[in-house]
């Protein structure tokens, strides 16, 4: 299982990747059209909301099982994740895009494949 804060690390080198920062592009694309991240200050958040995308498509490459071990704004923040981490993820839960499969622990659904997949 994957614990999405030991992937934002490698998110700045990862991001230099073309292909990678496309598929980035696409999910962050995704978020904001069902409304998962919010268009107002997208300019401002640009690198949260891109971080943020970026680390459910390394997580599909990985093989899709995430886990985020806390739930706390603080922690998340100051770990690099947007401090609402773990209601964004719980909405992308509710709209079908992730599967519960135990305790803070999700799997990337067919559905969310399509923008975080392969180009």
């Amino acid at each position: 299982m994957i614990c999405l804060y030991d992937l934002v690390d490698d998110l700045p080198r990862l991001v230099q990747d073309f292909v990678f920062a496309e598929r980035v592009a696409k999910t962050k694309s995704l978020l904001h059209a069902e409304q998962i991240l919010p268009l107002n200050r997208a300019n401002q958040h640009d690198w949260l909301h891109s971080s943020f995308a970026a680390l459910f498509v390394k997580t599909y490459d990985l093989g899709g099982d995430f886990e985020l071990r806390f739930t706390s704004s603080l922690y998340n923040s100051k770990a690099g994740l947007p401090s609402n981490a773990y209601g964004l993820i719980r909405l992308l839960e509710a709209k079908g895009f992730l599967k519960v499969v135990g305790n803070k622990q999700w799997s990337i659904e067919p559905l969310f494949v399509h923008a975080v997949g392969h180009l």
